[in-house]
């Protein structure tokens, strides 16, 4: 499995608080089936600057990779940008993507999305880069029931946690959307061991349980194969 939305890097974000504790993390996932991950710490412009940002995402990955041990998953990093304002006008947008790709992981506002917002989010499509929405189970109660399929009409990715899936609220509206392929990726979102630990296994074993182990297989290789496209890109 990959996990493209994490916060495994040490005294980033509201993340992992150590490194002993990043490492911890990286053993869960290893545990859990994890062969690849993206360390995906939070960025928002209100209060950082790209350069601060890219400073200490550098620092804290410099620390964990030196540590690191054999087995763990491989790391690619990333970050989970906050939507704001003109975002699609940032210069240096596509610095903040997953790995070598155009993938980019964005958190939008835990408010009704104005039609500014959405046309403003396509906007970041226009340049090339391919927008996932993270943690798109947090907002269901914000948006209308077709606002989902209407941003994967137009080719928006979207991304679910894995405890959506384990929790009786926001199972069966997930479940129904990764389905019908409106949802291409299932990350952890894990942010520490105690509180937000990572929950692939359960995951999979969940979707395995409601739509079959052939289902699941092929979700998860299709996610890698995004992946690599999102890589191709660059070429």
């Amino acid at each position: 499995m990959i996990d493209l939305h994490t916060h495994i890097l040490p005294n980033v974000d509201d993340g992992s608080s150590s490194l002993n504790e990043s490492l911890a993390l990286l053993r869960m996932l290893a545990s859990q089936g994890v062969t690849l991950t993206a360390a995906t710490p939070h960025f928002y412009a209100t209060s950082d600057t790209p350069e601060q940002f890219f400073l200490r995402r550098e620092s804290a990955w410099q620390q964990l990779s030196a540590a690191m041990e054999s087995g763990m998953p491989c790391v690619l990093l990333g970050a989970e940008v906050a939507f704001y304002r003109n975002i699609s006008q940032m210069q240096q947008l596509e610095r903040f993507c997953i790995g070598s790709s155009r993938l980019l992981l964005i958190e939008m506002p835990f408010e009704p999305w104005s039609e500014r917002v959405l046309a403003e989010t396509l906007e970041i499509s226009e340049r090339g880069i391919q927008v996932i929405l993270a943690h798109v189970e947090r907002y269901f109660r914000f948006q209308r029931a077709d606002m989902w399929q209407r941003l994967s009409d137009r080719g928006i990715y979207m991304q679910t946690n894995a405890n959506a899936l384990l929790r009786m609220a926001s199972a069966g509206k997930t479940l129904r959307m990764l389905r019908c392929g409106i949802i291409q990726f299932l990350a952890s979102d894990c942010h520490n061991l105690k509180m937000r630990p990572p929950r692939m296994q359960e995951a999979a074993r969940k979707l395995s349980k409601h739509f079959g182990d052939d289902f699941t297989a092929d979700f998860f290789r299709r996610e890698e194969q995004l992946l690599r496209e999102g890589c191709a890109w660059y070429a």
